[in-house]
């Protein structure tokens, strides 16, 4: 994972963008949000692993996705958006820019797509 703060200054790029809950996989305890300009944009996808608790609308206009930690050194972290989205997760990852849908992996388990310099 990204830190805290590396999380939230690329969640800002996405400020105002379209959210929607791609999926959650209850079995696997991932949840995973997609986060769009429109159809033609690029997009990305954003992972919560070993979720504990959900709660979230379908989709939403004008998205604020924040990360924060639930205790300092906790491993464990809040991610929210309002009313919209309130996950308590182990772990966040973001996805590279999505040039379109067919780059979204089908499952979640997958792991999220890494840009080339990501090493």
């Amino acid at each position: 994972m990204d830190t805290v703060s590396e999380s939230n200054e690329r969640l800002a790029a996405w400020r105002g963008s379209r959210a929607e809950v791609w999926d959650y996989t209850v079995g696997h305890s991932i949840l995973r949000l997609h986060l769009s300009r429109g159809p033609n944009a690029p997009s990305g996808l954003l992972y919560m692993y070993d979720c504990s608790s959900v709660s979230f609308s379908r989709g939403w206009e004008n998205s604020a996705v924040s990360v924060r930690e639930l205790a300092a050194g906790s491993r464990s972290y809040l991610v929210t958006d309002g009313s919209n989205l309130r996950v308590e997760c182990g772990n966040v990852a973001f996805s590279a820019p999505l040039s379109s849908y067919a780059e979204i992996p089908l499952a979640a388990s997958d792991p999220p797509p890494r840009s080339p310099d990501a090493g």
